[in-house]
């Protein structure tokens, strides 16, 4: 796996605010966006809740299940991401917003556990 952007290690070494845009910029994260994506080539949440329609293969993004502002040592690790279509992005993305990260990060690793014994 690649190292963390030095922005990224910077911050967390300082303590301070992470700033996730220097992350999800990187061409480390871009990388390892477009790799996820390959392996799982439809919305996992999508899959899961056996709703798979077109908007589950198109404009996919890459999601960390704990958000990077929780633990952002996580921001590579594969067991760390989900892929999403948009409207599944903003369920977890509302969640966080609203302080239910718990909640999201519970979701998002049933969801990942159970997909990926269906791409595997």
């Amino acid at each position: 796996m690649p190292n963390l952007p030095k922005r990224a290690k910077a911050l967390s070494r300082r303590n301070s605010s992470i700033d996730t845009d220097k992350v999800h910029q990187s061409a480390a994260w871009k990388r390892i966006s477009k790799t996820h994506k390959q392996q799982y080539p439809i919305c996992q949440r999508c899959d899961y809740m056996g709703d798979v329609t077109k908007v589950s293969t198109e404009r996919l993004s890459v999601h960390h299940i704990t958000a990077l502002s929780q633990n952002i040592n996580r921001w590579d690790d594969d067991n760390n991401l989900l892929t999403l279509c948009i409207p599944c992005h903003s369920i977890y993305t509302h969640l966080e917003d609203a302080g239910e990260h718990k909640q999201s990060q519970a979701d998002g690793q049933m969801v990942r556990d159970a997909t990926r014994k269906r791409f595997w």
